[in-house]
């Protein structure tokens, strides 16, 4: 039973570490950076982006999807929805561009594919990503006008 024992005082620490898990819920994204492949066409990826403060670092932004185009290439392909986090656009990093610089790497893309290296938000756990997907799409159609507002503050792609 000697032996027994120190792997069970183990199991403390590790729960002592858990408090600093809260810090990662201010995190609004996954760590895991996913990476997904559109094809620009002559009309863009279809998506407009927002900046966001960060909460973990109030001098950097976060480039944020904010909407999709209905019928666009992001839409289409269905692996980018409203609120995921931009970190790159093929080998140009965003972690820390402004708006204005992300939409210059956006734009400055050739029609193509792109690879854009996206975190998704942590609110939906991977089991209820997929009823979200379902849902998020179903709005997307029969609201068309609801994306509207929020394209004043950001710029379609």
């Amino acid at each position: 039973t000697g032996g027994v024992c120190p792997p069970e005082q183990k199991v403390e620490p590790e729960e002592d570490i858990n408090p600093e898990e809260e810090e990662g819920e201010l995190a609004l994204w996954s760590p895991d950076v996913k990476v997904i492949e559109l094809e620009k066409d002559k009309n863009g990826l279809g998506f407009s982006i927002l900046d966001y403060q960060d909460p973990l670092d109030p001098s950097r932004t976060a480039i944020v999807i904010s909407s999709l185009v209905a019928g666009g290439v992001a839409e289409r392909g269905g692996e980018l929805l409203p609120g995921d986090r931009l970190m790159f656009v093929n080998e140009k990093y965003l972690d820390s561009a402004t708006l204005a610089e992300a939409v210059e790497v956006l734009k400055s893309v050739p029609p193509g594919t792109v690879s854009l290296g996206i975190c998704k938000p942590l609110v939906g756990e991977s089991k209820e990503e997929e009823n979200m997907h379902s849902v998020d799409s179903s709005n997307i159609k029969t609201s068309p006008g609801s994306p509207e507002p929020i394209d004043n503050f950001s710029i379609i792609l």
